[in-house]
């Protein structure tokens, strides 16, 4: 199972009324996933990339952002 399949599983099993603590810690857990599934930077004007969670500036070269811990994909892409 990957991340989006457990977030799609969790999702799909939520429990709509009461277990309030039980709902916070299924959110805390899809917000975990997301963030541990890499994605692309945001580019202003593409020359600045941007951590797609949170918009910090990023640097080019981190595996997470600093500000958010978000995975970063970078893929081919070179920062100078």
């Amino acid at each position: 199972m990957n991340y989006q399949e457990a977030i799609k599983a969790i999702k799909s099993n939520y429990p709509l009324s009461n277990y309030s603590m039980l709902r916070e810690a299924l959110d805390l857990s899809i917000e975990l996933l997301e963030k541990a599934t890499p994605k692309k930077p945001n580019w202003i004007y593409d020359d600045e990339p941007l951590c797609p969670y949170c918009g910090e500036v990023l640097d080019g070269t981190e595996e997470h952002c600093d500000e958010c811990d978000q995975r970063l994909d970078w893929g081919d892409t070179y920062v100078d």
